[in-house]
């Protein structure tokens, strides 16, 4: 199994937000190893191995639990008000909302020539942010656009490994009166994501979602310490 090292500022996010300087990060296949201050030993299995000094930082990716990710090919809409949930903002009441953004991105989805650069553009787009997993990928246009992330970033819908259950890209509205409802109605999925975090300020969206669990209970919804995943971003100065 091939084992490689990067050498230069690690963030490691561990629980005293320790920051190397001048760190190593080991890595066998897709698991991380070790992350270690580069005068420190290297781990079994890596002696031979020569640190790669990559100029840059390397931190835990981000995984990103909502998104629409097709979307993020177009510009941001400038939202005219407020709104109180996501009901609220589409339909003939807003044209503009289909102006500007569902119609666009039918144009888009329905173009077999176009739709491989939006999907290469969008994780390329969340990579250079930090994101290393996201979901979202559905679209209503282009059903079959789902097959075409196989790239760069992690899709929990179509993760294309074993050992990763995929996550249902669509989740109805939850109303639990705590967790243990919420749990059971998952208890037979192959995988439970996370509660879908509901668009909008209002009191109908702070229902939808979120659900008060017993105080000894923590419900996990990602691990940054995930294996095989690593975010390098270059770093002025480093």
């Amino acid at each position: 199994m091939h084992r490689y090292a990067l050498r230069g500022c690690r963030v490691t996010l561990d629980a005293s937000n320790t920051v190397l300087d001048d760190g190593v990060l080991y890595i066998c296949g897709q698991r991380i190893e070790a992350v270690l201050s580069a005068d420190a030993p290297a781990p079994p299995g890596f002696e031979t191995v020569v640190p790669v000094a990559c100029g840059g930082t390397v931190q835990p990716g981000l995984i990103e639990l909502h998104n629409h990710l097709p979307y993020d090919v177009l510009p941001l809409w400038a939202v005219p008000k407020k709104y109180g949930n996501r009901s609220q903002w589409g339909g003939s009441k807003n044209p503009a909302y289909k102006t500007l953004v569902t119609g666009p991105m039918r144009v888009l989805g329905e173009d077999p020539q176009l739709m491989p650069a939006v999907v290469r553009y969008v994780e390329a787009q969340a990579m250079v942010s930090g994101t290393t997993t996201t979901q979202g990928v559905a679209l209503f246009s282009n059903a079959g656009a789902r097959r075409m992330y196989r790239g760069i970033v992690r899709n929990v819908e179509e993760t294309d490994a074993p050992v990763l259950p995929e996550a249902a890209s669509k989740i109805a509205d939850v109303e639990a009166k705590d967790a243990e409802t919420f749990l059971a109605r998952h208890q037979h999925a192959q995988a439970a994501p996370p509660p879908r975090r509901g668009h909008g300020p209002g009191g109908r969206t702070r229902r939808h979602g979120s659900f008060p669990g017993p105080a000894d209970r923590t419900v996990p919804v990602g691990d940054h310490r995930e294996p095989g995943r690593h975010s390098l971003h270059r770093a002025e100065g480093r």
